[in-house]
């Protein structure tokens, strides 16, 4: 996975964009604007798994630990 950054073509729009993916299906990306979207720079990322208050809160429970932290 990659976090891409990417930037509006059209020199009056100060549309910023970061996007996690394959940057060679963000290519073809439109602004709202209508216009292109440039690639102006790629990092590699690792996508970490997130859980939601309940997940964490079943994983506190089965561990014994109070639920707030």
């Amino acid at each position: 996975m990659f976090l891409v950054e990417l930037v509006c073509s059209d020199g009056e729009c100060a549309a910023t964009i970061e996007q996690v993916g394959d940057p060679d299906r963000l290519v073809s990306e439109l602004c709202d604007c209508g216009c292109t979207l440039q690639i102006v720079s790629v990092s590699a990322v690792e996508v970490v798994g997130v859980r939601t208050p309940l997940e964490r809160a079943r994983a506190r429970r089965a561990k014994g630990l109070p639920l707030a932290a």
